[in-house]
């Protein structure tokens, strides 16, 4: 058995593990997490079966790879702890939203193995998105790895860490945009006498389907779009709504707000 070390038990931690555990048995993992709210603790014993730890450093005592899964504020109060029980060889994969590879290592040795990555909760169904880069220390072989496991959850891409912000405002945050969208077309459909179980039904899966048409086709959106306006037809009028009410706009910001929070966690300024 291999073991993986969760430092925080939130609910990204949460989604990475269950997907794990329904999608990656040939990888024969098992877990050991620490969070200080003891009910978290206890949920993730009962729910999924999570060996739990007294503390922090038992979690690195014991763990070949440890996942730093805690909210980027809280870094700072166990950034001691994570170096003082880090050990030669072991692996450090950073969740933090905007904490870059240079703060995670600030006080860990400087050969010390550290990965950040960028999942999202869809991880949690095995449909998700893991960006990732890596330091000089950690070898092709152990990216391989990674890279490996991580595929059973999600499609995983390597990228320069200068880009990780701007992709996790797409695909980190991503999930959120899509969830109002469908909100709002659920309660659309219910204003127009849909019944609201339907409603959602209808949004979800026509949300899955373009997806889908997207990822099959290899056309671009705007021509997929294109392709079910009529003239003087329903849809144009939709998209015409869309259009003038500003959403291109507003989906565009939240992109860039997302970026720009990451970046300003990180402590860097545009």
């Amino acid at each position: 058995m291999f073991r993986l070390g969760f430092l925080g038990g939130g609910q990204m931690a949460e989604m990475m593990i269950g997907g794990l555990k329904d999608h990656a048995a040939d990888f024969h993992l098992e877990y050991l997490l620490y969070d200080p709210v003891c009910s978290r603790r206890q949920y993730m014993l009962s729910e999924y079966g999570v060996n739990t730890a007294a503390n922090n450093a038992e979690v690195l005592e014991k763990s070949s790879v440890v996942f730093v899964a805690v909210k980027p504020q809280i870094f700072p109060e166990i950034e001691d702890e994570i170096a003082a029980n880090y050990r030669e060889g072991q692996i450090i994969l950073s969740i933090m939203a905007g904490i870059d590879i240079a703060t995670v290592g600030k006080k860990l040795p400087e050969d010390a193995k550290i990965v950040r990555l960028m999942p999202n909760t869809a991880m949690g169904v095995g449909a998700g998105v893991c960006l990732f880069t890596a330091n000089d220390y950690v070898t092709e072989t152990e990216k391989s790895w990674l890279v490996d496991m991580l595929s059973s959850i999600a499609i995983v891409e390597e990228i320069p860490e200068k880009m990780m912000n701007g992709a996790m405002a797409i695909s980190g945050s991503g999930p959120a945009y899509f969830y109002t969208m469908i909100d709002a077309m659920t309660l659309g459909g219910i204003e127009v006498g849909i019944p609201k179980k339907l409603a959602l039904s209808l949004a979800t899966q026509t949300m899955l389907g373009a997806a889908e048409m997207l990822k099959t086709t290899g056309e671009s959106p705007a021509d997929l779009r294109d392709s079910v306006l009529s003239p003087a037809g329903t849809t144009i009028e939709g998209v015409r709504a869309l259009e003038s009410g500003g959403f291109r706009n507003d989906v565009i910001e939240a992109v860039h707000a997302a970026w720009r929070r990451a970046e300003e966690i990180g402590g860097k300024k545009e």
